[in-house]
């Protein structure tokens, strides 16, 4: 057997875990806006929240961390202070555009990305100075990942014996 080589990931391959390392605070309101966008048609499903935290361990939030954000009262939660708290924080573009991103696919992981999500993924972009057109492109990009998910199921799936 040939010796085994490992390769080191360049900052496109990280891009949706964002390279940039985030502080607790601004990880926790990174969460905390996914949440309240994903609460804007009324509820938090137990997918979206797994989906949110999920993405803050793979971010590597802490186990604190992640009960701050379970605990969340996203009810109450005004998106637009969390936002501008982000801006100031002076985050990235790859991080605005992940923010999105994950706030897509947060609201959508129940099955429905409903309306008033949509809406608020729009007008986080619009406060975050991100162009309508670049949200429609990441949400495309979200339905190809998913298409992609169920043709390989398909091709994975069989009865046949070996």
């Amino acid at each position: 057997m040939g010796e085994i080589k490992t390769i080191e990931l360049t900052g496109h391959a990280n891009v949706l875990d964002s390279t940039e390392k985030f502080s607790d605070e601004i990880l926790i309101t990174y969460a905390s806006a996914v949440l309240t966008i994903a609460g804007a048609d009324g509820k938090v499903t137990e997918e979206e929240m797994e989906y949110v935290v999920d993405k803050v361990v793979s971010l590597g939030g802490s186990d604190e961390i992640v009960k701050q954000i379970s605990g969340f009262d996203w009810r109450h939660a005004d998106l637009f202070e969390l936002v501008t708290r982000l801006k100031s924080a002076n985050i990235s573009g790859n991080c605005v555009r992940a923010l999105l991103y994950d706030s897509i696919k947060a609201s959508g992981a129940d099955g429905q990305y409903h309306n008033e999500e949509k809406l608020a993924v729009e007008c986080t972009a619009q406060q975050l100075g991100v162009d309508v057109n670049v949200v429609r492109a990441i949400r495309s990009v979200i339905e190809l990942e998913s298409s992609a998910v169920s043709i390989l199921c398909g091709l994975l799936e069989t009865d046949d014996k070996l």
